[in-house]
């Protein structure tokens, strides 16, 4: 993917919103709050294990540990959500009509137990890479990226019995010779992300819709090239 190719996905995106930020940002209620509740559970985590003493120490950590593992869970699950809205709105050209709806939709039981399985399988797998080396796990966790996608992909095609390791396979294929692309999308953000800091966080409000509506259209066009091809 060149720079052309990039440029083109991130105004598709951008001509999107146009007009309809208020429905992205309701879309991406969810993800704001828990990422605000993310942001004060470390800052709480920090303070504690800054006063605490020798004793309890390990106590507190492993707590700690536990709690991060289900904030990651959650966040992931409002990550997803938030993806599956925009994939849907690229997919159709019409935004949401009931984006509060769309923004919890992997809380309900139509996606509850697909994400958190994949969530599940996915960890594992990236964690057994890292345990080996830095570099593959993060290339696998590259390669693992689309699998909610390729999932939301097979259930709006009608499909039943869904392999959710098949899911992670397609992921893993589709994002052959894709995966320095994806990192440089990303990375291209990074300025963004530096500016939403420096604002207090306030211009996460606008990036969070852009970044992920990005994302979504990445995978659209992969998901469309491969279908072309």
């Amino acid at each position: 993917m060149d720079t052309e190719k990039r440029r083109v996905l991130k105004e598709q995106v951008k001509s999107m919103l146009k007009g309809n930020w208020k429905t992205a940002m309701l879309l991406c209620l969810s993800l704001y709050v828990i990422l605000f509740l993310n942001y004060l559970f470390n800052i709480s985590v920090r303070s504690s294990i800054s006063s605490s003493n020798d004793i309890s120490f390990g106590m507190l950590f492993n707590g700690h540990t536990l709690l991060s593992i289900f904030t990651s869970a959650i966040t992931t699950f409002a990550v997803v959500a938030v993806s599956y809205g925009f994939l849907d709105w690229i997919r159709t050209k019409q935004a949401p009509s009931e984006p509060l709806v769309e923004t919890i939709q992997t809380f309900t039981k139509k996606y509850f137990v697909s994400t958190l399985v994949l969530f599940i399988i996915q960890g594992i797998f990236i964690i057994l890479w890292y345990l080996l080396l830095i570099i593959p796990g993060i290339i696998k966790a590259y390669a693992y990226s689309q699998t909610y996608f390729v999932y939301k992909t097979k259930v709006d095609n009608g499909e039943t019995d869904i392999s959710f390791l098949d899911c992670i396979t397609k992921s893993r294929e589709l994002m052959n010779g894709h995966k320095w692309d994806f990192f440089v999308l990303e990375i291209s953000f990074v300025g963004w992300f530096l500016l939403s800091i420096v604002t207090l966080g306030i211009g996460f409000i606008w990036l969070i819709p852009y970044y992920y509506g990005v994302r979504a259209n990445f995978y659209y066009s992969l998901f469309e090239d491969l279908q072309k091809a």
